[in-house]
C-alpha cells in the first residue's frame, strides 16, 4: 500500500514500498485522477541494503572469550581451593592416623582407665612384624567393620619356623572411627603382657597405616567361638549335675564319655594318617586334625588389584571374602550384632566330642580367670559375651576383642548412625541406665555368660525382647532361671553376679576362686600351671608399665564424686589441646551425656525406669 502525507497545499506525495523488487529493472509510474493522468520517467531500480539491528560477528566473539576467560578463572579457583582442602585434610587424617601408631604418653591422664585414653598409649617398635613374613589366607570371620583371616606368619614365635596366626584388619572403606578402633586394641594388647585365657597379641603391620592398612596378629584359636561350639555340640551332651543333690558328680556318664573318647580317638588317627599335613604357602605344619589349604592373596584396603565388591584378590586370582560369612547364628543369636563384634567361625576338620558338665565348669573358670587378669590390668571389657570367647587347642579358651565396645560407644560415627545394635541382654542395669561401664558391669556380664554356658548356647532372657518393658523387669528384680546343666553353686554364683547394687557382686577374683572349688584338684592344678607359664613366658614388657600408672575401671572409682571432667577450655593457645580438666561442681556421676548415646535416651531422674529403647 501506499503511504500519503502532504508537503505543499499544492502538491501530493505518494511512496510506494515494493518487497524484493528486481534488480536493474526500468520501472515507470502511471498516475491518474478527476483531473486526468500522467506518466513518470522511467526509473532505473537500484538496491541498496538496509543494515539489520545487532551484535557484529567481532563484537560476539569477543564477548564470548571474555565469558569463556571468566569461567575458565573460576574454575581454575574452585579446583585450586578444593585441592587444597583436600591436601589439608589428607594431612590432617594422615597426621592422626600415624599419631595411632606413635601415641601420646605425656597427655595421659592417670586419673582416667585405659580404654578412655587408649589412643594415647605408645606403640613398642619391638610388636612391629615384616609385612612380606606374613601370608594371608582365608577369612576367619567378620564383623560390621573388622575381618579376621587365617594366615601364616615366618618367625613370628621364636620355637616355631611357622606358625598359624589370626590377622585382624578393618574392611576396605570403612569409617576412621572402626580404624581407631582396631589401633585401641592394639594399644591395650601391647601393654597388657600375656595370659593364657586371653588371646594374646604376636604383632602387627603398622608400616601401611598412612594406606589404612593396619594389620593385629593375634593366636589362632581353631574352634571358633563357644556360642557357636555349643550349638553345633549339644547333641549328645552328658549331664553330670546330680538332680537329687543339685551338685556335679564326674562319675555319671563315665562310660558314655568313654566311649566316646575312643571313637574320637579312632576317628583323629584316621583323619591325620591322611590330612594331617596341610601347606600354606610353601610351609608345613602338623595339625591335631586339621586339614586344607592356603593361598596367599594380598589384602588391599583402598584399591590397586582388589575389586569393590567385597573381595581382596591377588594376582593369580585366589578371592578372599569380605563380607560377613553366614552363620548359623539365626535361630538363637538374638537379633543383629553389634558393629564391633567379629564372629569367628570353627576352622577344624577334627572330629565332634562329646560335652560335658566338666566342660562347661573348665570353661567358666577360665573365663573368670582371663577376666581376674584384665581386671587386674586395669582392663575393661565392655562386651563379655560367649561369642566373644574363644576356644583353642586342649580345651583352652581365650578371651577376645576386649576395648572395642567402649571405643565405639565414644565414636561421633556411632551416635549419629544411632542404628547399632547394643548387647542389652548382657548389659548390667547401670549401663542400661546410666552408660556407666565398669569392671563390675562385666561381671554381670560374665554371669549372663555363665548362664549361656550351662543352657548350651540358648539365648539369654528367651522369649523377651530388649524393650522397656525388659528394662523394667530387670529394674524391679526379675532375673533368669536355673539354667538346665547348671549346679545350684553355679547358679548361686550368677545370681550374685546380677546384683542390683554393682558394689555388691562378686568380684573376678572370688569367682574364679568358687568356680575353681567345683573342679577337680588335677584339673584346677593343671589350669594354674599354664597361667602361670604363660605370664612367665611373656609378661608385662616395655620401659614402663602404662596400665598400672592408669586409673581403674572399678565403678566406685568411676563414680567417685571428685573425679574430673573434661570441658572446653576457650582460652586455650592455638597448639595446645583443647580439652582441660575441670573439678566436677554436680554430685551426678553421670554428666549429661550426648542423649543418643547408646541409641537410647538418657531418664529425666537417675534411677527412674523412663529408659526409651530405639
Amino acid at each position: 500500500g501506499a503511504e500519503q502525507r502532504r508537503p505543499a497545499p499544492d502538491t501530493l506525495k505518494s511512496t510506494l514500498t515494493l518487497r524484493d523488487p528486481p534488480a536493474g529493472r526500468w520501472l515507470r509510474c502511471d498516475a491518474a485522477n478527476v483531473r486526468g493522468n500522467g506518466s513518470s520517467a522511467p526509473v532505473r531500480v537500484a538496491l541498496t541494503a538496509v543494515p539489520t539491528r545487532g551484535p557484529s560477528p567481532g563484537l560476539v566473539g569477543g564477548v564470548v572469550g571474555v565469558v569463556a576467560l571468566i569461567c575458565g578463572a573460576a574454575a581454575t579457583c574452585v579446583y585450586i581451593t578444593l585441592r587444597q582442602k583436600r591436601d589439608r585434610r589428607r594431612l590432617h587424617c594422615a597426621a592422626g592416623l600415624q599419631g595411632l601408631v606413635a601415641g601420646e604418653p605425656g597427655s595421659l591422664d592417670p586419673t582416667l582407665p585405659a580404654d578412655e585414653q587408649a589412643e594415647l598409649l605408645p606403640y613398642e617398635a619391638r610388636w612391629e612384624f615384616p609385612r612380606e613374613d606374613l601370608i594371608l589366607g582365608r577369612q576367619l570371620g567378620a564383623g560390621a567393620f573388622g575381618v579376621v583371616m587365617k594366615a601364616e606368619a615366618r618367625g613370628i614365635v621364636d620355637d616355631e619356623d611357622i606358625s598359624t596366626v589370626a590377622v585382624k584388619m578393618v574392611k576396605r572403606g570403612a569409617d576412621d572411627a572402626y580404624l581407631r578402633a582396631l589401633a585401641s586394641e592394639l594399644k591395650i594388647l601391647v601393654h597388657l603382657g600375656r595370659h593364657l585365657n586371653v588371646v594374646n597379641l604376636l604383632g602387627a603391620c603398622t608400616g601401611r597405616i598412612m594406606e589404612r592398612e593396619l594389620l593385629v596378629i593375634v593366636e589362632y584359636c581353631p574352634y571358633g567361638n563357644l556360642h557357636n561350639y555349643l550349638l553345633r555340640h549339644r547333641d549328645g551332651f552328658v549331664d553330670q549335675v546330680d538332680p537329687r543333690t543339685g551338685r556335679m558328680d564326674a562319675t555319671r556318664g563315665a562310660a558314655q564319655l568313654a566311649a566316646a573318647e575312643a571313637a574320637a580317638r579312632r576317628a583323629r588317627m584316621l583323619l591325620s594318617s591322611g590330612e594331617s599335613a596341610y601347606s600354606m604357602g610353601g610351609g608345613s605344619q602338623q595339625g591335631s586334625g586339621d586339614s586344607g589349604t592356603m593361598t596367599a592373596v594380598t589384602y588391599c584396603p583402598t584399591g590397586g588389584n582388589c575389586t569393590s565388591g567385597g573381595s581382596s584378590y591377588d594376582s593369580g586370582g585366589a578371592a578372599v571374602p569380605l563380607s560377613p560369612l553366614p552363620t548359623d547364628d539365626s535361630s538363637s543369636s538374638g537379633g543383629p550384632q553389634p558393629l564391633w563384634r567379629t564372629l569367628y567361625r570353627c576352622d577344624t576338620r577334627a572330629p565332634s566330642r562329646v560335652l560335658c558338665t566338666a566342660d562347661l565348669l573348665s570353661w567358666a573358670y577360665q573365663v573368670a580367670c582371663g577376666m581376674q587378669y584384665l581386671a587386674q590390668r586395669k582392663v575393661l571389657h565392655g562386651d563379655l559375651a560367649a561369642r566373644n570367647v574363644l576356644l583353642a587347642r586342649d580345651g583352652i579358651v581365650k578371651i577376645c576383642d576386649f576395648g572395642l565396645a567402649r571405643s565405639m560407644y565414644k565414636s561421633d560415627t556411632y551416635k549419629k548412625k544411632g542404628d547399632g545394635p547394643l548387647p542389652i541382654k548382657w548389659m548390667a542395669l547401670e549401663s542400661i541406665r546410666d552408660r556407666i561401664f565398669s569392671t563390675q558391669s562385666d561381671v554381670w556380664s560374665f554371669g549372663v555368660v555363665m548362664w549361656e554356658l550351662f543352657s548350651l548356647g540358648a539365648t539369654p532372657y528367651p522369649g523377651m525382647q530388649p524393650s522397656e518393658e525388659f528394662y523394667n523387669k530387670l529394674l524391679s528384680g526379675y532375673r533368669m532361671e536355673h539354667p538346665p546343666y547348671a549346679p545350684r553353686t553355679v547358679y548361686d554364683l550368677m545370681s550374685a553376679c546380677w546384683e542390683t547394687d554393682p558394689r555388691r557382686r562378686p568380684t573376678f577374683e572370688t569367682l574364679a576362686s568358687e568356680i575353681g572349688e567345683l573342679l577337680d584338684n588335677s584339673t584346677r592344678e593343671r589350669f594354674e600351671r599354664l597361667i602361670a607359664y604363660e605370664q612367665q613366658k611373656g609378661g608385662v614388657g616395655g620401659e614402663c608399665d602404662y596400665l598400672a600408672m592408669l586409673g581403674s575401671p572399678d565403678y566406685g572409682a568411676l563414680t567417685s564424686p571428685e573425679e574430673h571432667v573434661y570441658v572446653n577450655t576457650p582460652q586455650a593457645m592455638e597448639g595446645s589441646r583443647p580439652m582441660a580438666p575441670e573439678p566436677n561442681t554436680s554430685t551426678n556421676p553421670d554428666p549429661q551425656p550426648s542423649t543418643d548415646y547408646l541409641n537410647m535416651s538418657r531418664p529425666s531422674t537417675p534411677g527412674t525406669s523412663q529408659v526409651s529403647f530405639c
